[in-house]
């Protein structure tokens, strides 16, 4: 499947015991140089904002299809939630 920078995809993001998983939104970030490898970076997206100032609201020009919900991209949690994952992952 072929993805594109600012596109919704759903992710198997693994719980912390890795005995299982959970689907999550994330929005697609990197650009088509980077998906030529067969790869794409990816960041796991949120409609919780937390009033630190460390979340970053997408809007419709940051993504390819509409949200359900307001979201954002949360840069205050350790680890950020960056992936790359060969795009034969998600969906």
């Amino acid at each position: 499947m072929k993805f594109t920078k600012g596109d919704i995809v759903i992710i198997p993001v693994p719980f912390t015991d890795n005995k299982g998983y959970k689907l999550r939104p994330a929005v697609v970030i990197s650009n088509e140089k980077v998906h030529q490898t067969g790869d794409a970076m990816i960041v796991q997206i949120t409609s919780k904002l937390k009033q630190n100032n460390l979340s970053i609201a997408l809007t419709k020009d940051d993504v390819t299809d509409s949200l359900p919900a307001k979201s954002y991209i949360r840069f205050h949690c350790c680890p950020v939630k960056f992936y790359f994952l060969p795009t034969g992952l998600y969906r």
